[in-house]
């Protein structure tokens, strides 16, 4: 996991690579806090990327997922981001046990794999496919007659 985080750090700008790398440190020590980060996170890559009208983070998340820009496979788990940061904001008793329900790390973990999969579409995909399209055109000026193609 730490691998694959490392490797799209080039692509993130200040505010999100500051919520990443605080949220790897407190993944490490509190999973608690880490959810909430996570929620937090997800609320301002949501505002700023795809251009949902500000509310709360459900109807943000809501407007987003209605207007079919996330591939399928993020749109399932988008609310589990927003479900577990109200979990380790307001903490809720078993039904059954009568204990407090906490966030396990595990979970905390899987966040930041849902973060990363949206950092992945918005940045690193979007980045990969114009290195490419610059490198063909680039191939295809050095080869073409002007006026031609």
């Amino acid at each position: 996991m730490l691998q694959g985080f490392l490797l799209i750090l080039p692509f993130f700008f200040s505010p999100y690579f500051s919520f990443l790398t605080l949220k790897l440190f407190i993944l490490l020590s509190f999973a608690l806090i880490q959810p909430a980060l996570s929620r937090r996170c997800l609320q301002l890559l949501i505002r700023e990327k795809s251009s949902v009208k500000e509310g709360n983070l459900y109807s943000e998340i809501e407007e987003l997922l209605s207007s079919n820009q996330l591939p399928s496979y993020l749109v399932e788990e988008i609310h589990s981001v927003r479900k577990l940061g109200n979990l380790a904001a307001h903490p809720a008793k078993s039904i059954s046990t009568g204990e407090i329900v906490d966030v396990e790390p595990e979970e905390a973990e899987w966040l930041l794999n849902i973060l990363e999969g949206l950092f992945d579409f918005y940045f690193v995909q979007p980045a990969k496919s114009q290195k490419r399209i610059d490198a063909l055109n680039r191939k295809l000026d050095d080869i073409k007659p002007k006026g031609k193609i």
